[in-house]
């Protein structure tokens, strides 16, 4: 009896979140790329720029049916352009740890080498994106879409995977974006 109320769950749970795999499968925006591009360079500005190896990642990130869109990018400090772009800068990583501040942390750098950050764009494909942000400080090598649970519920991610193998998620929690270890790849 215990074996089939496990075999009816999983079925069940297979069933619900099938819908919402097959949502992220579909992310590579290969005929929207170019596209994607200029969205990207008119509400940011042109001064960033693609990391190279690195994809776009589309999908709906804060959970209001409409892609959204989120690139690697390096760049101008984010925070010299935000005002005039109407971007918000935010540091997810450093409030995971108690203070995220921008203004202050946009200094410090979680990786050597050259600043990458990542810009994202609700509602990419309208002609006034919904809200735009740029992450800073988020330490990252690779880049690709994953899910988490937000109450219970899985919503879509950006996966990073830092040098030395840890993985973590960045995501929308309903309100803002938070940043959760999710310990070490494979």
């Amino acid at each position: 009896m215990h074996s089939r109320l496990l075999l009816v769950l999983l079925v069940v749970s297979l069933l619900t979140t099938l819908p919402y795999a097959q949502q992220l499968e579909a992310s590579a925006p290969d005929q929207a790329m170019p596209n994607l591009m200029k969205v990207f360079a008119r509400e940011f500005g042109e001064s960033y720029k693609m990391v190279p190896g690195l994809a776009a990642l589309t999908a709906d990130f804060d959970g209001d049916a409409v892609e959204d869109a989120a690139l690697a990018v390096t760049g101008d400090n984010p925070l010299a352009t935000a005002a005039g772009r109407g971007f918000k800068v935010i540091d997810p990583y450093n409030s995971y740890f108690g203070y995220g501040n921008p203004k202050l942390t946009s200094a410090f750098s979680a990786e050597p080498g050259v600043p990458k950050y990542i810009l994202i764009l609700h509602s990419w494909r309208e002609a006034t994106p919904k809200s735009k942000f740029a992450v800073v400080n988020l330490p990252f090598k690779k880049i690709s879409l994953g899910s988490v649970l937000v109450k219970k519920k899985p919503v879509a991610s950006i996966t990073a995977e830092e040098s030395e193998g840890l993985m973590s998620a960045l995501f929308w929690d309903g309100k803002k974006y938070r940043w959760e270890a999710l310990g070490m790849g494979q």
